[in-house]
């Protein structure tokens, strides 16, 4: 006992002092003496500041005040942190408080406070107030590679593509790193091993072309670091390598850049799996399925995809709308229709090359067509559709380059068709029917080398069909029948006057100004005025060359879009398929440099 009493004394001063340092109105003054003549009131003087705005980034920030008594400050919001002392004594000098504001990472602006103080009476709060974050650039960043084993929250600890996919939400970024990716999760529904697919289910942007060991800052470079996404899984090949299936917004939508997507390779049955309300098809699609989503691919490479059935490349399909801008599509083969692209809903394509790609039935490079009979649009702007065949013999066998089927409304501007074979319309064909008409509209196109077995070696309009042609060249192509380059194979008495528009064009050798008014005396021979193909496109040249002289205006050219469907920006019709300025009157997809 004689220990404990011998303590107690001790315990309760030490008890007393945490009493009375929690029930002071005032700071410890032996901490921060008083300056002579400051007062014993306690005084804080701010100069207006009460409140101040930061903008959704954050970053540091300060206010200044005067306080002539020891005083406190402290931050009463997550997101704000104090980087200068959170006391100190009065004085007649101001005093800086200095601070980071977090990224507002919501789409809500939000407020905080912080509070400076001397005693309980008082004290003043000055307001934070930051910006909302607009809702697109919100979201998380994955980082991928090829044998990634982390957790993708950085190069230093990179995951593999179909685990990012998996965990990624609308808005999220996820970059590739260069290699071979395989995807290694099943598609919803699926029930084999070759069911596996890069599922993008996800408003994200995928973004390939960093180097294989990618460290932090590194930059994407495609063409110096492949990113292949690959069909080539063991038990496989995959029936697609990629679906997308992202549920439509208003806000987000998919994006993929600087990838190569190959090897996939479609079922020979036509089973099929529905997801977000589309039917997406097994034999459909091995390079890519779209399904009732908004989807953007730039810069990418879509080669070497198989299917036993239906189109090679890439399905568009249940309301979708696929963009495709700087992209190649090569070597994709089918054994049925669309060999490239099979598209039955919504298509953009823009400074894109559709080249060697085969199939055995029709609409090879480009299919345009819906088995439910829906509306199909396409919207072809700057593209070259090169060598592609539809092998099968037969005068069924349409559109090697492209074949735009009933109920489609289809555009083509500053596209170059060259060196397509088909059965018939081996560059284009258009057919409709009575209840579902198609039509298709060319501007400053250049058609020419293309080979039908039958009839129609350039361009081919059939029944229910209307067929609109400006400012084109369609020249030096051949048929076995001896037909012209633009041939109607209607029996239909409405479609026996196409084209419906022939203004400023070469059909062959004729020269047509305005409303298929043949210019007399003007003759156009395509061996001595087109050059041979470079770069996806043929340059005009020779001596009176026709199309150098007898073209559109580009006033003219900028205004027939109005009103137009599908709709058309004028922007795109005043410069050519290279992007250079059209001037004068120049007909056909590339006017030079």
């Amino acid at each position: 006992m004689r220990t404990i009493h011998k303590y107690l004394p001790v315990l309760f001063s030490i008890i007393a002092m945490t009493f009375g340092s929690c029930s002071a109105d005032y700071l410890d003054e032996s901490d921060f003496p008083m300056e002579p003549g400051v007062g014993d009131t306690p005084l804080l003087n701010f100069d207006g500041q009460d409140n101040l705005t930061v903008s959704n980034d954050g970053g540091e920030y300060s206010f200044s005040f005067t306080a002539n008594l020891p005083w406190m400050v402290e931050s009463r919001a997550s997101w704000v942190t104090l980087t200068c002392d959170d006391r100190g004594e009065g004085g007649k000098e101001p005093v800086k408080v200095t601070f980071t504001v977090s990224r507002n990472g919501t789409i809500e602006p939000r407020t905080g406070e912080i509070r400076v103080w001397i005693t309980e009476d008082s004290e003043h709060i000055v307001t934070i107030s930051q910006e909302a974050t607009p809702i697109q650039e919100l979201g998380n960043n994955w980082y991928v590679k090829a044998d990634g084993t982390g957790d993708g929250s950085s190069w230093a600890s990179p995951t593999t593509l179909s685990n990012a996919l998996a965990a990624a939400v609308d808005n999220d970024k996820i970059y590739v790193a260069a290699g071979t990716h395989c995807p290694t999760a099943m598609l919803a529904g699926g029930n084999q091993v070759k069911d596996n697919t890069f599922h993008v289910a996800a408003n994200v942007s995928i973004i390939g072309g960093f180097p294989a060991d990618a460290t932090e800052g590194a930059v994407a470079d495609p063409d110096a670091n492949p990113t292949i996404l690959s069909g080539d899984i063991e038990g496989g090949p995959a029936f697609h390598v990629m679906v997308v299936t992202a549920p439509k917004s208003d806000i987000f939508s998919v994006n993929v850049s600087g990838v190569t997507i190959t090897g996939g390779y479609a079922n020979s049955s036509a089973q099929t799996i529905t997801i977000n309300g589309a039917k997406l098809h097994r034999s459909y699609g091995a390079g890519i399925t779209v399904g009732n989503t908004n989807v953007a691919f730039t810069d990418c490479v879509i080669r070497d995809n198989y299917s036993p059935g239906y189109c090679g490349a890439v399905y568009v399909t249940g309301g979708g709308e696929a963009r495709f801008t700087d992209c190649l599509f090569e070597e994709n083969e089918s054994g049925g229709n669309g060999a490239c692209i099979w598209n039955s809903a919504t298509l953009y394509m823009d400074g894109c090359t559709v080249r060697n790609n085969s199939n055995t039935g029709v609409g090879c490079g480009l299919y345009a067509y819906d088995n439910d009979k829906g509306e199909v649009k396409s919207y072809i702007y700057n593209t070259s559709f090169l060598n592609n065949r539809t092998d099968g013999i037969k005068n069924s066998r349409r559109g090697g380059g492209c074949y735009f089927r009933e109920n489609s409304r289809s555009v083509a501007v500053n596209c170059t068709f060259d060196g397509n074979f088909g059965g018939n319309g081996a560059a284009v064909a258009l057919y409709g029917t009575s209840a579902l008409p198609s039509e298709l509209t060319m501007i400053s196109c250049t058609v020419t080398n293309n080979e039908s077995a039958f009839t129609g070696g350039g361009v081919e309009a059939g029944d229910y069909t209307t067929l609109n042609m400006y400012n084109s060249i369609v020249a030096g192509n051949r048929d076995a029948e001896g037909y012209p380059d633009i041939v109607i194979t209607s029996s239909n008495a409405g479609t026996s006057d196409l084209p419906a528009v022939l203004s400023y064009c070469i059909d062959g050798s004729a020269v047509y100004g305005k409303d298929k008014a043949a210019v007399s005396g003007a003759v156009f021979d395509f061996e001595t005025m087109l050059s041979s193909i470079s770069d996806g496109v043929r340059a005009l040249s020779g001596d009176n060359n026709p199309a150098l002289s007898y073209g559109m205006p580009v006033d003219e050219l900028a205004s027939i879009v109005t009103g137009m469907s599908p709709e058309v920006d004028p922007e795109i019709l005043v410069s050519d398929q290279k992007g250079n300025d059209r001037t004068g009157n120049v007909m056909g997809a590339y006017t030079g440099d």
